[in-house]
């Protein structure tokens, strides 16, 4: 990891949380909760209960102030929250943390004036600035006061950095301590104030490589990518481009294809009604069909399924899109162009899938509509009875052996028609006919909350795994909501049935970044480019109390930052297929977006 760090091929909040776990610093521990650095100077112009008020963190100023040249006896860092939860920064239940002396009721922590009084702009900076070049040349003073050599012994009271011996893990037994009062006061110490973290290094932490100069015509603003971790599409967006492909064969397509799986060395897809699984997608789950029951089959091997797609004479550009096109198939990746692209299905040459296992489990559960593999072991399914059911895959020596159902999550009044998992943030999304959208916890199988009621039946949603963002598609309209389900943004993205959604899909950005690129699929064949952007809207604010004889006044306006989604691209799949729009174009069905 290390090796990894100097290379540049992980962030700095990849490598911190790394040096805090090997610390024995945990989130399930307040007393060696992970700890990160301050990186920021500037915030003037950027026991089951809670503590006096004037002691609680309610202001990010008032807490560098005191930290770094106030109290010297104030030697707090920060948490990993500060780069990537702008939520802990609001008291979004209204609790009572009750008042300071001078009056002042807590409930928002104060943010800087930079962050415009937005908890996400302040995070994002917080985290560009954390990723910085200037913080990287830096970081491992830190980690030599922390984690290093000058935690301990000499280089520990040379740098300042010495505590009293009861927050030193290592150096305290409590067991050889027989006194109960001095083993009550250690415990208290330690509750009050935490521990110093496990000494990691014994010599200086090596500096990380800096980085190359920028080549010549590129653009300074744009996001530098890491080795190894190509320059997100959504930067070169004029750069997509449809690639020629050929199929080997010339047999008639079987139906629309349902899902899309890019891997490092081939783009793997199956048809509706049929999932490929995780973590090698060698094997298939199929339902839809008459006696309700589901299936699992092999895919991927040259005899079972899949037929050959192979780069065309256009190998070089970039493939961008999936169709109505049916049947399995894979590709094999030839392409030598240096932008992450789309993945554009041809007509597949339909394989000969070899059916393993047939389950009947489904058929008391009416016609399945849907369903997610969040893990190798667990399919999540639903459909006409409006009942989401969470099934446990069980294998014996490789092979698997039954369904069965661990839990029948109820909360729709008509059929769910689309689902989304994420394993990140143990979150399940189901979307309905009945225009709900429910979230549900995917550890403990419970619900969390339901998204307000959606303009027509949702017929398609997704989850990023950077960020948590939601993003939920009813008819033509298209919404982003928070992981917690709080409202985003949202924008009608097409008039008429044609422009109806029929499939999404989130593209994960860099974490500090707080936009998001979403991309949708319709009926008319187009796939749309959508990002947000920050804007600053004036709106209403309240009127102070005025006396009955006083004067009227308008309203004050106050100024608060919302997210907005703008369309940056529409691509057209008969454009792409015969170089001229078409007046009946088919459904885009699926999409996927590759490294």
């Amino acid at each position: 990891m290390l090796q990894k760090w100097q290379k540049r091929d992980i962030s700095n909040f990849e490598y911190l949380m790394h040096l805090n776990t090997l610390a024995g610093r945990t989130y399930n521990d307040y007393m060696q909760y992970p700890v990160f650095p301050w990186v920021l100077a500037d915030y003037t112009s950027q026991g089951g209960s809670f503590d006096v008020a004037d002691r609680m963190f309610h202001s990010v100023k008032s807490a560098w102030e005191s930290a770094s040249r106030e109290n010297m006896s104030d030697v707090r860092e920060l948490t990993p929250e500060f780069f990537y939860l702008p939520e802990f920064l609001t008291n979004c239940n209204a609790l009572e943390f009750g008042r300071m002396q001078d009056g002042t009721a807590l409930g928002d922590v104060q943010l800087p004036p930079w962050a415009d009084g937005d908890p996400r702009k302040f995070i994002s900076l917080h985290r560009q600035a954390l990723e910085s070049d200037f913080v990287s040349a830096n970081l491992h003073h830190w980690i030599d006061l922390i984690f290093g050599y000058k935690q301990q012994g000499s280089a520990a009271v040379e740098a300042v950095n010495t505590f009293h011996p009861y927050f030193y893990g290592d150096k305290m037994d409590l067991s050889s301590i027989s006194d109960p009062l001095i083993r009550s006061t250690i415990l208290g110490f330690v509750s009050n104030f935490g521990q110093v973290p496990k000494q990691l290094f014994t010599k200086p932490h090596p500096a990380r490589t800096a980085t190359g100069k920028p080549s010549p015509g590129k653009d300074v603003s744009t996001p530098a990518s890491l080795p190894g971790h190509p320059q997100p599409f959504f930067y070169s967006l004029q750069s997509l481009r449809p690639s020629q492909v050929t199929v080997k064969g010339s047999e008639s397509p079987k139906g629309a294809i349902g899902h899309i799986v890019p891997t490092e060395k081939t783009i793997l897809a199956v048809e509706t009604n049929k999932m490929l699984l995780p973590p090698h997608w060698s094997r298939t789950f199929s339902w839809g069909f008459d006696d309700f029951s589901c299936c699992l089959g092999n895919y991927g091997s040259d005899k079972a399924s899949g037929a050959g797609v192979q780069s065309g004479p256009r190998a070089s550009a970039c493939c961008w899109l999936g169709q109505r096109w049916s049947g399995d198939w894979r590709a094999q990746s030839s392409h030598s162009c240096p932008h992450p692209h789309f993945l554009h299905a041809p007509v597949p040459q339909p394989g000969e899938e070899r059916i393993l296992v047939t389950f009947e489990n489904l058929a008391a559960w009416g016609h399945c509509l849907c369903a997610a593999c969040p893990s190798p072991t667990t399919i999540i399914t639903s459909g006409t009875s409006a009942v989401v059911c969470v099934w446990e895959l069980r294998m014996t020596k490789g092979r698997a052996t039954g369904l069965h159902l661990k839990q029948a999550l109820y909360g729709h009044t008509q059929a769910v028609t689309c689902l989304a998992a994420s394993v990140t943030f143990n979150l399940l999304v189901s979307g309905s006919q009945d225009r709900a959208c429910i979230l549900w916890d995917l550890d403990r199988l419970t619900h969390v909350a339901r998204l307000p009621a959606h303009r027509d039946g949702v017929s398609a949603v997704a989850i990023s795994d950077v960020s948590g963002t939601i993003v939920s598609c009813a008819g033509a309209h298209l919404s982003l909501w928070d992981v917690n389900g709080q409202p985003l943004a949202s924008i009608t993205t097409a008039w008429g049935p044609e422009g109806a959604i029929t499939c999404c899909y989130v593209v994960e950005g860099p974490a500090w970044d707080t936009s998001h690129v979403i991309i949708t699929g319709s009926r008319d064949g187009m796939v749309r480019i959508w990002k947000t952007e920050d804007m600053k809207m004036s709106v209403p604010g309240q009127a102070a109390p005025e006396e009955p004889w006083a004067p009227s006044s308008p309203s004050p306006r106050v100024h608060r930052w919302e997210k907005n989604l703008a369309l940056c691209r529409e691509l057209d799949i008969s454009v792409a297929l015969t170089g001229k729009p078409s007046k009946a174009s088919s459904a885009v069905t699926a999409l996927a977006v590759s490294r």
